[in-house]
């Protein structure tokens, strides 16, 4: 069993704003926890200078067509992780 979890936290206070586990993840469970987070915080419903930015992994869910239309729609951009191995030698 693959059990995902999947939080947002505000960049600022690094306070966890939603969160949600799931067996296993996809786009619909993405989107249904950043509306989750957009809710609670109204930054969607208010004039700001900068428009949320969405720090993510490459996984599928967050790559996919529809979870880029759904950006689009929220006014979103969203920054993929660069995951960086340590090789010693």
């Amino acid at each position: 069993m693959l059990v995902q979890s999947f939080h947002r936290v505000d960049d600022y206070s690094h306070y966890i704003v939603a969160w949600k586990v799931f067996e296993p993840m996809n786009v619909d469970d993405v989107q249904d926890t950043l509306d989750m987070a957009l809710e609670k915080t109204v930054v969607d419903q208010v004039k700001v200078q900068h428009q949320p930015r969405l720090l993510s992994n490459n996984g599928s869910a967050y790559t996919s067509k529809a979870f880029s239309d759904y950006l689009d729609e929220k006014i979103m951009q969203q920054s993929a992780e660069l995951l960086i191995t340590h090789n010693p030698r």
